[in-house]
């Protein structure tokens, strides 16, 4: 995996800003993804987020090239983009991708 950016974990909230070019990365390895007995992705992924949760993250992640693989099949996706805001205690998470889904969810969760 090739990083470009900055990564800082020693601020009251962390900061994410980089760009990644992942020829191979095992989820289940790291314990980030535990659902499949399989969990590989490959593909450029650029953030610029700030956050210490994933309830409190905002900012943009965009996804290319993006392939997934399990034990059961592989996906594939061109691009997508995952934009999280918070504002008054309502969060937005919006998607835009042709290849998965496009839409949002607004309100009040965790």
């Amino acid at each position: 995996m090739k990083l470009t950016g900055l990564v800082d974990l020693s601020a009251e909230i962390h900061k994410f800003d980089f760009k990644s070019n992942i020829s191979y990365l095992n989820l289940k390895e790291t314990n980030l993804f535990t659902r499949d007995t399989t969990a590989i992705v490959k593909g450029v992924i650029e953030l610029d987020l700030e956050g210490n949760t994933f309830d409190d993250i905002t900012g943009i992640a965009n996804f290319k090239n993006v392939r997934y693989t399990n034990q059961k099949e592989e996906h594939y996706f061109e691009k997508f983009t995952v934009t999280s805001s918070l504002k008054d205690s309502i969060k937005t998470i919006d998607i835009a991708s042709k290849d998965i889904a496009q839409g949002f969810i607004k309100g009040r969760f965790s």
